[in-house]
């Protein structure tokens, strides 16, 4: 590939480019009337993605382009970085209720759905109690709790077929046995439940629920014990990383007995 920029600024530069490439063998006459660009400004494009290796024409000696494998790769990755980027942006504040030593990873940001709130918490809470109430497993951590989560868990898994496996951090259980005994006792009865506890605190929670067509991970932010936002999705690569997100806490964890 040349030199003269490198492939990050170009496939930047030129992603209108690429894009109105991506869906077929473009001349330049076909792109400039695609983006609503100059023909010299064209020109100077496909002179760049050329020398990048992003585009190649149909066949030596004609006018007609087509995508790379790199260039589709790079403007993917571009694509992503962009979605990612303008999920933190516009939730930083959100983001950064959390601590900072929680390692978000950059595919569930890009992928993610944000349900955030201000005086109306529903609006955030409500699609993630829609997908557990659907889902036949729900696992992750609760750094918080409330009489309605228990009311809501308590008649979820008095369904049949349904798994439930929840990390607490120590100070929260302390707080649930002072406060809702009845409601966590009630809890625990319930086949396919499976209550653990760990010392590492955590305010936020790391969640997933499964059903018999798919799969959804969710990040659940919380700022002096109110619920500030969730983040939702359902690619692979951003279930896989609450997966292992959860394993950690989990693996740190040990059962509630009758002792705790």
């Amino acid at each position: 590939m040349g030199n003269d920029s490198s492939l990050e600024d170009t496939v930047a530069r030129r992603s209108d480019v690429l894009t109105a490439i991506e869906g077929g063998q473009r001349t330049k006459r076909d792109i400039v009337e695609s983006i609503d660009r100059s023909r010299s400004t064209v020109d100077r494009a496909v002179r760049e993605l050329l020398n990048a290796e992003c585009i190649t024409p149909l066949r030596p000696g004609t006018s007609r382009y087509q995508l790379t494998t790199a260039g589709r790769l790079a403007l993917e990755m571009y694509r992503n970085y962009r979605r990612g980027s303008d999920t933190v942006e516009s939730n930083a504040a959100l983001l950064n209720a959390l601590s900072a030593d929680v390692d978000i990873s950059e595919d569930f940001i890009t992928d993610a759905d944000v349900y955030s709130f201000s005086k109306t918490p529903d609006l955030a809470h409500n699609p993630s109690t829609e997908l557990v109430a659907d889902a036949t497993r729900f696992y992750g951590t609760a750094p918080v709790a409330f009489d309605s989560y228990f009311e809501f868990l308590n008649g979820w898994t008095d369904r049949d077929g349904t798994e439930l496996e929840l990390v607490f951090d120590r100070d929260l259980l302390d707080s649930v046995l002072e406060h809702y005994d009845a409601e966590f006792t009630e809890l625990r009865s319930h086949s396919g439940v499976d209550l653990l506890v760990t010392d590492e605190s955590f305010s936020h929670a790391v969640w997933v629920v499964e059903n018999a067509q798919e799969t959804h991970a969710g990040l659940t932010i919380y700022e002096d014990g109110a619920m500030r936002a969730n983040l939702l999705a359902s690619s692979d690569r951003a279930v896989l990383w609450a997966e292992q997100e959860y394993q950690r806490y989990r693996d740190a964890a040990t059962p509630i007995g009758t002792g705790d």
